[in-house]
């Protein structure tokens, strides 16, 4: 015999014990709400970043050669709200960042943290940084592409509005 008698007196308890946990669950989420994290986090997909990190602005051109959707998505809610995505190659390095939010920026852009502030001489060779101011904040994009190409696309966002084309 078992210490809380018979097998079904077992069943019942752990059966209870599923229910106040659920209960407990349950409550702790209608009161304080979804779990956000802190800090950079990557998101799976543009239909996966979050409203409060805010829209992602889908530029009007993006050369033929980087791939769009963006493979890489990076996501923050807080401290302050705040965007990145990267578009490669094929399967080489990201060649263009693009993104929105209040310093600093994700681990993988911080290699150009220099180029957002113009220091020239701590930003990797051949790569620019080109800024925008929109309605929704400023918008960097940084990028080893040729000046023309990123003026195109810098001049595409202009004109793209808020969430998409």
């Amino acid at each position: 015999m078992s210490a809380l008698g018979t097998p079904r007196k077992a069943i019942a308890a752990l059966l209870w014990t599923l229910v106040v946990a659920g209960a407990l669950w349950s409550a702790d989420r209608l009161l304080l709400g979804r779990r956000v994290p802190t800090g950079w986090v990557s998101a799976p997909s543009l239909a996966a970043v979050p409203s409060h990190a805010g829209r992602v602005i889908v530029p009007l051109f993006v050369p033929e050669y980087l791939g769009w959707p963006p493979e890489e998505i990076l996501v923050r809610e807080r401290p302050s709200a705040g965007w990145w995505v990267g578009l490669r190659e094929g399967t080489g390095p990201v060649r263009l960042w693009m993104g929105m939010g209040a310093m600093p920026p994700p681990a993988p852009v911080a290699t150009f943290e220099a180029c957002l502030t113009g220091e020239r001489p701590g930003c990797p060779d051949a790569w620019r940084a080109l800024s925008l101011e929109r309605d929704e904040g400023v918008l960097y994009v940084l990028t080893d592409l040729d000046a023309k190409t990123a003026a195109w696309l810098v001049e595409g966002l202009e004109r793209t509005p808020v969430g998409g084309r």
